[in-house]
């Protein structure tokens, strides 16, 4: 649904499975969902995900790419290198952010 621009049915499926399974996985969904929908909310929820599991972030970032939004995660990337750079160094965000 994220890869679509479908944040709104994106929303209420990681509100269903977030009480049940609140992994990093669905914590970067959860917080990518927010920012697109510019919930009040988004900042603080990506926070949250970006400090617990960036790598779980930046592999969303993967399969938004991998399902057709690349410029999604062109975005996703971005933001998470401002978030959180010592991540993005580690994890070599820049030759991502080049393609």
């Amino acid at each position: 649904m994220l890869s679509k621009g479908r944040y709104d049915e994106a929303l209420a499926a990681y509100r269903q499975v977030m009480p049940l399974r609140p992994d990093g996985r669905v914590k970067a969904g959860l917080a990518w969902t927010l920012v697109g929908l510019g919930k009040p909310t988004a900042d603080r929820v990506w926070g949250v995900a970006v400090g617990s599991d960036p790598a779980a972030v930046d592999q969303l970032g993967e399969t938004l790419k991998a399902k057709g939004d690349a410029k999604g995660a062109k975005a996703l990337w971005t933001k998470l290198a401002a978030s959180a750079p010592d991540y993005a160094a580690r994890a070599s965000l820049q030759a991502k952010l080049s393609q």
